[in-house]
C-alpha cells in the first residue's frame, strides 16, 4: 500500500548493451542504471512467486531506491523509472509467497525484512509485514541457522529501519584488522555488509570500538585483491565502504574507481570476467548481471551527493621506519637473489594493468590511474593473487627500501616469516 588471470586482450564475450541515452558519467552512472533496470522490468515481472534470485533483487532494488532518494538532484532524475520498479518491488516482497517463506525458510527473513524496511522508509507501508517478521522473529524461528557472519548486524540495522530499537551490538571481526588477500570471496562479503550496517550506509561514523585507520588499511589490501582478481562486483562494494568510512583518496582508491568506470563504459556490464553459465532467456541473464551495476549506481550516486571525484592519489598510508628497519638484504636474506627480484621488481604498474584487464583497457584509463602507486603494496597483493612467493618477496623488499611502513608489509613479512617452516615441514614429510 503507498502513503525501492589475466588475458592480454580481454574478454570476448558477447556483452549486454545498456538501453536507454543516458550517458552523463559513463555506463554505470545512476542514470543509466535506472534504465536498464527499466527495460527489464518486463522480465522482472514474469518472474515466479517465491523466486529467491528475484525476491533477492527486489530488496536490492528497495535498498537502490532508497540509496539514492538522500541524492535529491539524482533522484529527481530517476524517480520516473523508480517508482515502476518499486510498484513492482512491493507487489514482490508482500504476496503470499514471501508470507510464505518466512513460515518455511525463516532464515531468509533477515534478507525480507530489509526489503520491506527500505519500502517503507521511501512511503509503501505494510505494518501486516511488520507483524508477521515480528512474530517469526521473537518465536527464534531461524535464529540457528546462521551462516553470515554479518547476520546478527544485519537484523540490527532491519530493525532500526522500522523505527524499532536494535539494542547493543555484536562485536564484529572486522575490528581486529582482517588480510582480506589471505581470505576468502565470503568473507570479503561479510565485512563489506558489516560496515554497512554500522554505518546505516553511510549515515553514521563507525562506533568507537572500530578504529577507523585500521577499517583503512583493511580495505586498501582489500581494494588491490579485488582488482588483481577482476571482482568488480565485490571492488565497488569496498569503493562504497571507503566512502562510508572516509577513506582518504589513495591509490588503489583511485584506480579502482577508474578500471571499475573503464569496464563498465567498454562492455555495457561489470560481470564481464566472471565464470558465469550461459544464460537462457533475458532473466537469467538479468539476475547475472544486475548486482555490481546496482552497487555501482549506488556509489556513483553517493560520490555525486557528496561531491568527491577520486581522480587523484592524495595519501599514502603509511608510517616512517626507525633508521636502519628498511634493509631488505638483512632482512629477508635476499643477497643471493638480487637478479630475480630485479627482474620482478621491473614489472611497471601500468603493464600490471594490461596484463590484467588488456591493452585496450589500460589505454582507455585517465594517466592519472595508471600513474605508480607511492606504496608497493599493489605488487604485494599481486603475488598473492599470483600465488608466486617470489612476487610477494619483491613488492616487501621494494617496500622496504622505501623506509615506509604498511598494513600491508606487516601481514605480508608475516607471511614469508610462516613460509619457510611449511616449506620445510612439507620437504621432511
Amino acid at each position: 500500500m503507498r502513503s525501492g588471470v589475466a588475458m592480454q586482450d580481454g574478454p570476448t564475450r558477447p556483452v549486454l548493451s545498456m538501453p536507454g541515452t543516458a550517458k552523463l558519467r559513463g555506463a554505470f552512472c545512476v542514470d543509466a542504471v535506472f534504465s536498464y533496470l527499466h527495460a527489464n522490468l518486463s522480465s522482472l515481472r514474469e518472474s515466479a512467486p517465491g523466486e529467491r534470485a528475484a525476491d533477492k533483487a527486489a530488496c536490492e532494488i528497495a535498498l537502490l531506491c532508497w540509496g539514492v532518494a538522500r541524492n535529491a538532484s539524482a533522484w529527481a532524475r530517476v524517480r520516473s523509472q523508480a517508482e515502476p520498479l518499486l510498484d513492482w518491488a512491493e507487489t514482490r516482497l508482500r504476496g503470499d509467497a514471501v508470507f510464505e517463506a518466512m513460515l518455511w525458510q525463516p532464515s531468509r527473513l533477515p534478507m525480507l525484512a530489509l526489503g520491506d524496511g527500505f519500502l517503507a522508509a521511501l512511503g509503501y507501508d505494510m505494518p501486516g509485514f511488520r507483524i508477521a517478521a515480528s512474530a517469526v522473529h521473537e518465536a527464534g524461528l531461524g535464529t540457528h541457522c546462521e551462516r553470515s557472519p554479518y547476520q546478527a548486524l544485519e537484523v540490527a540495522f532491519g530493525e532500526g529501519l522500522s523505527g524499532g530499537d536494535p539494542g547493543p551490538q555484536p562485536m564484529h571481526w572486522l575490528a581486529r584488522s582482517p588480510f582480506l588477500p589471505l581470505l576468502t570471496v565470503d568473507d570479503g562479503y561479510a565485512l563489506t555488509h558489516a560496515i554497512f550496517y554500522l554505518t546505516e550506509f553511510g549515515q553514521h561514523p563507525l562506533p568507537r570500538d572500530y578504529a577507523a585507520a585500521d577499517i583503512h588499511d583493511t580495505l586498501e589490501s582489500g581494494l588491490w585483491w579485488c582488482l588483481w582478481r577482476r571482482d568488480l562486483d565485490l571492488l565497488a562494494e569496498l569503493l562504497l565502504c571507503a566512502l562510508f568510512t572516509d577513506m582518504p583518496a589513495t591509490a588503489a582508491v583511485r584506480t579502482a574507481n577508474a578500471v571499475l568506470r573503464a569496464c563498465a563504459d567498454q562492455h555495457g556490464h561489470l560481470s564481464v570476467w566472471e565464470d558465469l553459465p550461459a544464460p537462457h532467456g533475458a532473466a537469467p541473464r538479468f539476475f547475472q548481471r544486475y548486482h555490481p551495476l546496482l552497487v555501482a549506481a549506488l556509489l556513483d550516486s553517493e560520490l555525486e551527493r557528496r561531491a568527491v571525484s577520486w581522480s587523484r592519489a592524495t595519501a599514502v598510508l603509511a608510517t616512517d621506519m626507525p633508521a636502519g628497519r628498511g634493509d631488505p638484504t638483512a632482512i629477508l636474506g635476499i643477497e643471493d637473489s638480487r637478479e630475480r627480484l630485479g627482474t620482478l621488481l621491473a614489472e611497471p604498474f601500468d603493464e600490471a594493468l594490461a596484463t590484467c584487464y588488456g591493452g585496450t583497457l589500460r589505454d582507455a584509463l585517465p594517466p592519472q590511474a595508471c600513474v605508480r602507486p607511492a606504496s608497493e603494496d599493489w605488487r604485494i597483493v599481486l603475488g598473492f593473487v599470483r600465488r608466486d612467493a617470489w612476487t610477494v618477496t619483491a613488492g616487501v623488499a621494494a617496500q622496504l627500501r622505501r623506509m615506509r611502513a604498511t598494513a600491508c608489509l606487516r601481514h605480508a613479512m608475516r607471511w614469508l616469516e610462516t613460509l619457510a617452516p611449511v616449506v620445510a615441514a612439507r620437504a621432511g614429510a
